[in-house]
Parts: structure tokens; C-alpha cells; sequence
């Protein structure tokens, strides 16, 4: 036993001492190659070696060296035997050493690939529109995880011998508790996965209840929003599509905006529609889109004035600004061009 434990300690040395020096060239084959600042498209065979093959020939030489120390006196049947022995077999699960190192070699080929794919899919998001790249890949990398590690652990079950038609039978029943215990969670996860394809990005600016705010992260539970006034609003994401959240930079950015204002009785109301609508045209306001025209029009005989209403669009965030310089333009207007803007007076007569 002493000599077999040193033919073995030799030839795991050798593996051992091979393994590292492979390691060292490769590592720095790939600092002079600069493969840390290559898209995955040219680096993803180094990848493989370096993070699948060398690990799993590090896994291999251990039972490698045991069974050449072995084969030195001719007891390489024996523990092949060995390897193959089901140290514990039961009914729902059976291990062995060799089902044990091939479950953990699959473990770094799944690592590998689960890597490769988050790489390929943030190459590909780096060239998509900005706003909606975070929530794609968050939505992309829980995926892929799901995806590659469901497919391990799956694998992995059945070179364990682990039946599956008791774990099949345990999920159906628990499923239907769980799934009225987690109720509200799946529906937000389902919300969220809807919101993050595309309904609201980050960066957009929406409104829910009266409160505008700007979205600042999305994940599978819940939506941030900072609003106008500093505050940091978490919304459950069912909450958004419960209470009807208006989205106001999904199109264009701009919102319709109704200007009121009066005449008094007498003016010329063809005069003050040509003069509003030309001096709010020419007002160079960042926050109005100059691409949409500006229009007046008549509403209603008031109790002291001609009341009209100023159509324009002006920027959903910048609305409270937009409207105040718009509003400033009338008046100077209506002052310049000597229309009266008339306001309640009464006469007051005292008796003695």
C-alpha cells in the first residue's frame, strides 16, 4: 500500500506540475495577445482551454494517476471496479466516483458556456438603442442563467440516477401552494418581464397618480422612479399597469398643452388669433416643438371677456416652464398690440 501510495503521489505530481505549467504559458500567451480587451468572438476557443479543458484534465488526472499507480500491479481492473462502485445506491440516487467527477466536469463546461453567451449578448446589446440596453440585459442574463444551469442541474440528475418521476411528483404537488402563495410575486415577474421588452425604458419619464418622475431602474419585481420633487418612488410593476401609468416620453417627448386666456368684448378676434399664434411661432422656446404649429382657438363668451384657449405642444418634463414663457408672450403681445385683457370690476356705492 505504501509503494502504490507513492507510484500514485508521483504520478499526480507529474499531472499536477504539467497541469500548472500549461496554466502559466497559457495565461500569459493571453495578457500578450491582450485577449482581456478582444471581443468574445475572438477569444472564446482561449476561453475553452483555459476555462474548461484545463480544469477538467486537472479533475481527470486524479483518477488518472490512481489508476496507472494501479496498473502497476495489474490491478487496473480492480479499480476501474472501483471508480464504477456505488458507494451509495439507493432507489432515487446513486454516486459513484466517476458519475461524481463527470457531474463536476460538466459544471465547468456550463460555467463556460453561460459566460460565453452573457459575453455575446452584451457585444450584441452594446450597438442597440442605450435606454432599453439595461433592461434587456438583465432580462437576457436571467434567462441565459435559467436556461444553461436548469440544463446542468437536469443532466446532472440523471447521470446521478436521481429518478425524476418523484421530483416530478413533489413539484405537482407543491406547485399549487406555492403558486397561491406566490401569487403577487409571479405577477410581478410577469409585469416586469413586459415592462423590460419594451413598455417603459430607463430614462423615460412617466406619470402614475398626479406624480411624474423619471424611470430609473426596472427589475423583475418592481420599477424606481425619481421624481420632479427628489423623491426615490419604488412602484410594484403590477401597480403600473393597475393604475394606468402614462408613459410621456414614449413617442416624441411632447405633450399637448391648452393655454386659456380672454379679450374683452369689442376686440378683433381674427386680429388676436393672428397675432398670438404669430408671436408664440416666432418665441424660440427649447421646450416647444417648433415642428407642430401653434393655433388659437375660440371657447366661450365669458361673464367679462372673449374667452379662447392656445393650442401648442411643449416638453412633457418642461411643461411648468413651457407654459409660463408662453403665457408671458400673450401678455406682452396683447399689451404691444393695444387689445385690452379685461378683468372683473364692480361699482360699489355706499348709502349714507
Amino acid at each position: 500500500m505504501a509503494v502504490q501510495v507513492l507510484i500514485w503521489w508521483i504520478m499526480q505530481l507529474t499531472c499536477i506540475l504539467t497541469i500548472t505549467c500549461l496554466r502559466l504559458y497559457i495565461k500569459k500567451y493571453g495578457e500578450r495577445k491582450q485577449f482581456d480587451k478582444k471581443p468574445i468572438t475572438q477569444t472564446w476557443f482561449f476561453g475553452l482551454v483555459h476555462e474548461v479543458m484545463l480544469p477538467i484534465t486537472a479533475v481527470v488526472s486524479v483518477m488518472l494517476s490512481i489508476y496507472w499507480a494501479a496498473d502497476v500491479f495489474n490491478l487496473s481492473d480492480l479499480c476501474w471496479q472501483l471508480f464504477n462502485y456505488d458507494f451509495l445506491n439507493l432507489d432515487t440516487l446513486h454516486l459513484s466516483l466517476i458519475r461524481m467527477a463527470v457531474v463536476v466536469c460538466l459544471w465547468f463546461f456550463f460555467s463556460y458556456v453561460s459566460k460565453t453567451l452573457l459575453a455575446f449578448m452584451r457585444m450584441h446589446f452594446q450597438h442597440a438603442d442605450s435606454s432599453t440596453a439595461e433592461s434587456r440585459t438583465v432580462m437576457g442574463r436571467n434567462v441565459i442563467q435559467v436556461v444553461v444551469w436548469g440544463t446542468w442541474f437536469l443532466i446532472s440528475l440523471t447521470i446521478l440516477g436521481v429518478s425524476l418521476t418523484w421530483f416530478l411528483v413533489v413539484s405537482g404537488g407543491l406547485s399549487t401552494g406555492i403558486g397561491f402563495a406566490m401569487k403577487d410575486i409571479i405577477e410581478n415577474i410577469y409585469y416586469g418581464i413586459t415592462l423590460m421588452a419594451g413598455r417603459i425604458k430607463v430614462g423615460d419619464w412617466i406619470e402614475v397618480d398626479g406624480t411624474m418622475g423619471r424611470v430609473t431602474s426596472i427589475n423583475y419585481t418592481s420599477t424606481i422612479v425619481n421624481s420632479l420633487y427628489g423623491e426615490v418612488i419604488t412602484f410594484q410593476n403590477s401597480q403600473l399597469f393597475t393604475k394606468n401609468y402614462k408613459n410621456l416620453t414614449r413617442n416624441h417627448g411632447y405633450v399637448l398643452a391648452l393655454v386659456p386666456f380672454g379679450v374683452a368684448y369689442g376686440s378683433n378676434v381674427q386680429q388676436v388669433k393672428q397675432v398670438v399664434e404669430t408671436a408664440v411661432t416666432k418665441l424660440r422656446n427649447q421646450w416647444v416643438d417648433q415642428s407642430k404649429p401653434v393655433k388659437v382657438i375660440f371657447t366661450e363668451f365669458g361673464d367679462s371677456s372673449v374667452n379662447m384657449k392656445l393650442i401648442v405642444w411643449v416638453d412633457a418634463v418642461k411643461k411648468a416652464h413651457a407654459v409660463s414663457d408662453i403665457m408671458g408672450c400673450i401678455y406682452d403681445t396683447l399689451n404691444s398690440n393695444g387689445i385690452e385683457i379685461p378683468f372683473p370690476q364692480r361699482d360699489v356705492h355706499l348709502r349714507q
